[in-house]
């Protein structure tokens, strides 16, 4: 099963009544102070790849534009572009371009729409299990009894897989972590976190770490974490992994590729420099491997 949440996702008719009033759409320069990040949306997908929006910012500047709802209390909450605004605060802006679309729904409401709004995104395996786990609960607060039955003819997972990905939920947090990453062999982690003794998650945790290979987790790197921990061998089968070119390059890797003139900010200049005479040597030394 691909950890596509909505690889086979169908066209979900809503009710009139669920449907977003847009005729009260409007667009307003509004402080940073009055809006809120929606935790829904954390929940559901997390703030893993918030270092790539900071990157482009620096690269091409801030253009962002978020949808808010209205609050009872003067505030609004961002309902798309939660990571967009973290990134603004971080910078210190103090207004950023919103569309207002209207009073705050229900959580239950925000939920749902959360998760059909962003069907073209691919989760990782904890945040499908979120979504699974939240999705079930709006159903049921809907009245619906037969909530495992309307998740696979909506989104194609059959009762089993349902389960597999909520028992994700039920592991210890430090366990759950792993879940997050970018395609991880989710079934056969989830079968090796069962053999892990209590009180040792951290260290199976920093045992996968330490053996992952290619910014992935592999069924290899994991058994060997397992035996790691179970046979308290956990320094000798651990090993510092390489960085890669674009890690240790990161400030020349983020410069755009053009035949025009290249601008580079003041502030990151010398960095630049720096690399630049570090990016020498190491293409020396490739050259060399490549004879």
């Amino acid at each position: 099963m691909s950890n596509d949440f909505f690889s086979g996702i169908k066209k979900v008719s809503l009710k009139s009544d669920d449907k977003q009033n847009t005729s009260s759409r409007r667009i307003e320069e509004i402080d940073i102070s009055l809006i809120d990040v929606d935790e829904i949306n954390e929940q559901l997908y997390g703030y893993e790849d918030l270092y790539k929006i900071e990157q482009s910012f620096d690269v091409i500047g801030n253009k962002s534009i978020i949808y808010v709802y209205e609050r009872d209390n003067g505030r609004y909450l961002c309902y798309a572009g939660n990571q967009r605004l973290i990134a603004s605060r971080k910078r210190g802006e103090r207004k950023i371009t919103c569309v207002i679309d209207g009073q705050e729904p229900s959580k239950e409401e925000r939920i749902e729409q959360l998760i059909f709004m962003n069907a073209s995104r691919t989760p990782k395996p904890y945040y499908i299990a979120k979504q699974l786990s939240e999705y079930e609960k709006v159903l049921r607060s809907k009245g619906k009894n037969n909530v495992t039955a309307i998740i696979e003819e909506k989104f194609g997972f059959k009762k089993r897989m349902q389960q597999r990905y909520k028992q994700i939920l039920t592991l210890p947090v430090e366990l759950q972590e792993l879940f997050k990453y970018d395609g991880v062999p989710f079934l056969h982690l989830l079968e090796q976190c069962t053999k892990i003794p209590a009180g040792k998650e951290k260290d199976f945790l920093s045992a996968v770490k330490n053996t992952v290979g290619d910014d992935a987790i592999s069924n290899e790197c994991i058994d060997r974490a397992v035996a790691a921990v179970i046979n308290k061998q956990f320094q000798t089968v651990a090993y510092n992994k390489p960085q890669k070119g674009s890690q240790v390059f990161k400030q020349i890797m983020s410069l755009p590729y053009s035949e025009d003139d290249i601008i580079i900010p003041e502030k990151k200049r010398e960095e630049i420099k720096k690399q630049v005479e570090q990016l020498r040597k190491y293409l020396d030394r490739i050259e060399d491997a490549c004879k």
